[in-house]
């Protein structure tokens, strides 16, 4: 038996608009709680698990000084239609996240969701 499993990948890649580059602890401390609002919106499509798609899905997520979701944009496929809209639909759910650590007024994240399943034999 196969079972699903969500990734989320351990770094985010950032790009930065506004600010400094260097990410300091409130900036990883921001980027640590997206990681907990995505895992907690990951679920993994049943018609995906009947098909046995897999894959990875790069999402490029822009955030305002806010902390709202303001753009997705798929930038990678998985090459399963399913996964990729599953995706979508999860960067769109993410809520609640607090406004940007001071001098941030925009930041434009990478973020990779994988999409796998085990074999529990």
């Amino acid at each position: 038996m196969r079972s699903p499993t969500f990734k989320l990948a351990a770094a985010l890649s950032i790009f930065v608009f506004a600010g400094t580059a260097n990410a300091n602890e409130p900036m990883k401390d921001w980027e640590n709680r997206l990681r907990t609002k995505i895992a907690a919106t990951n679920s993994y499509p049943t018609e995906a698990i009947n098909e046995g798609a897999e894959g990875t899905v790069k999402m490029r997520l822009k955030f305002a000084q806010t902390g709202n979701v303001e753009g997705v944009e798929l930038v990678e496929k998985s090459g399963f239609e399913i996964l990729d809209r599953k995706a979508f639909q999860m960067a769109l759910r993410i809520q609640g996240m607090p406004a940007l650590p001071e001098g941030r007024k925009q930041i434009s994240l990478i973020v990779p969701l994988t999409f796998s399943l085990t074999d529990n034999s």
